[in-house]
């Protein structure tokens, strides 16, 4: 038998029984599996790590990687075990750590519940030094989750805060799966490459924000990138829950469900496996837009964004770690985002930067996979860090601490920017998850 054969999409869906165990661990919610993963489990697995990767460190000298303290490395290895769980057990984990942030947050925050279909909080004070506030930061974190919501629902609701938001100009941002939800919200204000959407932000002639930043975005969703495996080691994220996290989103309870028929009869997989793909086909079929493979839509996976809608995109700024899975994926993308700028004539008077120059002191490392840079396309590379590493204060420390300081820099460069550009102040209606996306 020949070991060269092509990948089909009865291949490529077509699970081994590990791959089975997994996928049935990811949607159990037993009471088990909530107290193993619960906060006293996960202080308790920390305190026994600790002294091993102490050891390693001091004595073998065979750290994990030696960028990291004894202290980070334990850290790190805690909360991937941790966020190794079932979809529940991450979401009530999730909730807990958020908690714990807004108590900690030195900031006020204002919950907005008034408005339909969104629910954030404001961070930040009204007034300051007696006066009123130049700046505030939107948090929207209720935003409908898979796979009770799929797409678009979360875009539909990342829409409707923007719509109440547009008297003002700002920086929207988005970390992990959210840097990928601002991304299709950036999309949504412009045309399409196929035609425009009906109802689109771009048509109501809203303004564009000032920037965007970005970071560890989920840009693709195939999640066959070479640095998922060899990252596989170092990040934060358990890679083999992340393929079905994306199923989740683009076909939300049908894709659980049709696996749970592979479980329930595993002495007929030929059968099953043809069934899968004939309902992989069909939904194929089904889709109301012209992307055929849904993987490929550039409103579920950025990556796949057209060069001349990227062209239009305000300054970003990009971060993400060189040992984070999702690594590969943003090079791509990013590499694709200044191929786009180049595309952009005579709206850039500042040349591009060639490899290993600094421009500013946003550009702290310069990415092995990058050869040309572009003022609009700004990049916060530490080849040492993981996934979402600037959010990691507490046990990363000074490389958190920079990152976060270069994010308020291009904010406040951004908003020193709005100050020479009219402002477009309008009142528009929400939408709703009916409208059709990326129509032909």
């Amino acid at each position: 038998m020949s070991t060269e054969t092509a990948s089909t999409s009865s291949e490529r869906f077509s699970a081994p029984k590990r791959g089975l165990k997994i996928r049935k661990r990811w949607e159990d919610n037993s009471y088990w599996e909530r107290v193993k993963k619960g906060p006293v489990s996960t202080a308790l697995y920390l305190s026994l790590l600790y002294p091993k990767v102490l050891f390693n460190h001091k004595v073998r000298k065979t750290p994990l990687n030696s960028g990291w303290t004894s202290y980070q490395e334990a850290a790190i290895r805690t909360f991937k075990w941790s966020s190794d769980s079932p979809l529940a057990v991450s979401r009530r984990a999730a909730n807990f750590i958020e908690a714990i942030g807004k108590s900690r947050c030195s900031e006020p925050l204002t919950a907005v519940t008034d408005v339909p279909g969104v629910q954030g909080h404001w961070i930040g004070p009204e007034t300051w030094n007696g006066r009123e506030a130049e700046a505030i930061i939107f948090y929207l974190h209720d935003y409908p989750l898979a796979p009770e919501n799929p797409y678009p629902h979360a875009i539909t609701c990342a829409e409707n805060a923007y719509r109440w938001l547009v008297t003002e100009s700002g920086v929207a941002g988005g970390d992990s799966a959210g840097g990928g939800l601002s991304l299709s919200l950036l999309q949504s204000l412009y045309k399409d490459h196929g035609g425009r959407r009906k109802n689109s932000i771009d048509a109501q002639k809203m303004p564009m924000p000032l920037g965007a930043i970005l970071i560890s975005p989920w840009v693709e969703l195939k999640c066959d990138a070479l640095s998922y495996t060899t990252n596989a080691k170092y990040d934060l994220l358990p890679v083999h829950f992340c393929p079905f996290a994306a199923e989740y989103y683009i076909y939300g309870h049908k894709r659980s469900q049709l696996f749970q028929s592979k479980l329930k009869n595993k002495d007929d997989d030929k059968k099953v496996d043809a069934n899968r793909e004939e309902s992989f086909n069909s939904s194929r079929k089904n889709t109301k837009n012209k992307y055929a493979n849904p993987y490929k839509n550039p409103m579920i996976a950025s990556k796949y964004a057209p060069l001349e809608l990227l062209a239009k995109f305000p300054p970003l700024l990009i971060s993400y770690g060189g040992k984070e899975i999702f690594k590969d994926d943003i090079e791509e993308f990013v590499q694709k985002c200044v191929e786009a700028k180049k595309l952009k004539r005579g709206k850039s008077s500042e040349p591009l930067l060639k490899s290993g120059e600094k421009k500013n002191d946003y550009l702290q490392f310069e990415p092995p996979s990058s050869e040309t840079f572009h003022p609009e396309v700004q990049i916060e590379y530490n080849p040492e860090m993981v996934h979402i590493y600037p959010f990691l204060l507490d046990f990363l420390g000074e490389h958190s601490r920079e990152a976060l300081k270069r994010f308020a820099g291009f904010i406040t460069a951004r908003l020193d920017y709005s100050k020479h550009r009219p402002l477009i102040p309008l009142n528009l209606p929400l939408v709703s998850v009916e409208t059709p996306y990326l129509m032909e």
